[in-house]
């Protein structure tokens, strides 16, 4: 007799149960420990700058030093996923963040930190668009790919509003080092739970420029740089740094329009409702890490509210971004 092999979606689509739970949770609570990395730092804030003394200009590098690598590198992570296989690149991006994260621990000065914070942000790049390609290989029909996809957000989206109150409580019991050992059993459970064949993800052929990548990287980091400047006046400090953002911005213009494998296809941004998306993904991106960034040291200073009430007081904030995916 002649087995034939059910294909992704065949008999468990049919029965409505969920396909491939476990490597679902994995590929979830890795962009949940992205996330996660993003926000439980905001209520540590006060007692990072009093641990290693250091000003507000350092706590904001403490914070941009993961998320500029990390969107930098969004674009190229998924070239590399495209050419490597998307579960290999996840999995070596979930052990790079478990090890980095406890570097972070460990970190001895505010440069160790920032320093370790920017390949976190690597890792985490390396995590998300990897992420995408493996749902996508789990869940070929439209339909349930779509339901996969929410629960994945769904579940990432939950970090948002446990960061500051896991972080809160966390600060409270052990100090600020304890926010990133937390990350440690977390790679861990997600390696475990990623790693069947059936994530696995073919080899493919797109290419990566890497010089149209560092250039981008380097106009991120720059413009970042210029407006923490102009936050502490230092005029000239802001005007070099913005015209060299500015130079490297213009290089990566110049080489995205010669490259034959540009880092930003241009056809993505003539689809319908793209630019939109980008344009309402960005403000709200920019508005939600300016406010963790802030509120903590208001609450913290103006109002004398403790690490977990300021964690409770963002609930309002972050909550829908753990309701509003399904």
């Amino acid at each position: 007799m002649t087995t034939v092999e059910s294909p992704p979606g065949g008999p468990t689509a049919r029965s409505g149960r969920p396909e491939h739970p476990v490597a679902l949770l994995g590929i979830s609570l890795g962009y949940f420990m992205v996330l996660l990395d993003m926000t439980v730092l905001s209520v540590a804030e006060p007692d990072l700058a009093a641990s290693l003394h250091t000003s507000v200009a350092g706590l904001q590098w403490a914070t941009t030093g993961y998320t500029v690598v990390f969107g930098a590198l969004l674009l190229t992570a998924g070239a590399v996923a495209d050419r490597h296989g998307a579960h290999r690149v996840f999995r070596a991006g979930v052990a790079v963040f478990g090890l980095g994260s406890l570097l972070c621990a460990l970190a001895p000065a505010l440069w160790a930190l920032v320093g370790v914070r920017a390949v976190l942000g690597a890792a985490a790049a390396a995590c998300v668009p990897a992420s995408m390609a493996m749902i996508a290989r789990l869940y070929p029909d439209p339909a349930r790919r779509t339901r996969a996809v929410a629960t994945w957000a769904a579940v990432s989206g939950a970090a948002v509003a446990a960061g500051p109150i896991a972080g809160g409580a966390l600060v409270e019991l052990a100090g600020w080092r304890a926010i990133f050992l937390v990350n440690v059993p977390l790679a861990l459970l997600v390696l475990a739970t990623t790693a069947g064949r059936a994530v696995a993800c073919p080899r493919g052929e797109r290419r990566v420029d890497w010089t149209a990548q560092l250039a981008a990287c380097a106009t991120l980091a720059l413009l970042t740089d210029a407006l923490i400047a102009a936050g502490s006046e230092s005029w000239a400090h802001v005007a070099v740094s913005a015209v060299a953002a500015v130079l490297a911005g213009a290089a990566f213009a110049l080489r995205e329009r010669r490259s034959a494998a540009p880092v930003l296809d241009p056809a993505l941004l003539r689809g319908r409702g793209v630019r939109t998306g980008l344009a309402v993904g960005a403000a709200v991106n920019f508005a939600l890490t300016g406010d963790l960034f802030v509120l903590p040291l208001l609450l913290r200073h103006d109002h004398h509210l403790g690490p977990i009430a300021s964690g409770l007081a963002f609930l309002p904030l972050t909550l829908p971004f753990a309701l509003n995916p399904r």
